[in-house]
């Protein structure tokens, strides 16, 4: 199996918790890896077509920040959250879903870990994790795509990808 060069962090699954992760963590300065078994950054917002995000304000104020709030701003202020939906959905009113195109959610994520550095890659799985069982130590992970397989060596890594796929190969503890 080919090896590549090695990661500061692999991130397994690109729906809101795995580009959080990976744009955050590209924006500080490191080499990640961000890896989708879809065709699509965003999870089953964009590929199952969730298309509602959570409500995030308690009535009086928005509870939620940092990159969700960065993204639904940037999307509303690009026309990707339909007319007649205002900042006070997200913003201050308690139980209001915010819809939203997504493929106008697409794009922003795919914008955003551009910016930051982020490699994606797309129609590709981790298929399994070379574990260093008695230091608890992940040292890589086997991932396979159209073209093949590939062990990827990395520092650290996040399992994202909302089926536990990456712990379970590490034989970690999961709920």
């Amino acid at each position: 199996i080919p090896v590549d060069q090695p990661y500061d962090l692999v991130v397994a699954g690109a729906g809101p918790a795995g580009c959080a992760a990976a744009i955050s963590a590209g924006r500080l300065g490191a080499k990640v890896l961000l890896v989708e078994a879809m065709g699509c950054l965003g999870g089953m917002a964009t590929s199952g077509l969730v298309t509602a995000f959570d409500p995030m304000a308690n009535g009086e104020r928005m509870i939620v920040g940092g990159i969700m709030r960065e993204i639904v701003e940037a999307m509303w202020s690009r026309g990707f959250i339909p007319r007649g939906v205002t900042p006070d959905y997200w913003r201050k009113l308690y139980h209001r879903w915010t819809p939203f195109k997504p493929e106008g959610l697409k794009l922003l994520l795919d914008e955003m870990a551009a910016a930051a550095g982020v490699e994606v890659r797309l129609f590709t799985r981790v298929i399994d994790a070379d574990v260093d069982a008695g230091a608890k130590h992940v040292n890589g992970v086997v991932l396979q795509n159209i073209e093949g397989y590939r062990f990827v060596p990395a520092r650290t890594f996040v399992d994202a990808s909302g089926d536990a796929v990456l712990t379970d190969l590490c034989g970690a503890p999961y709920r």
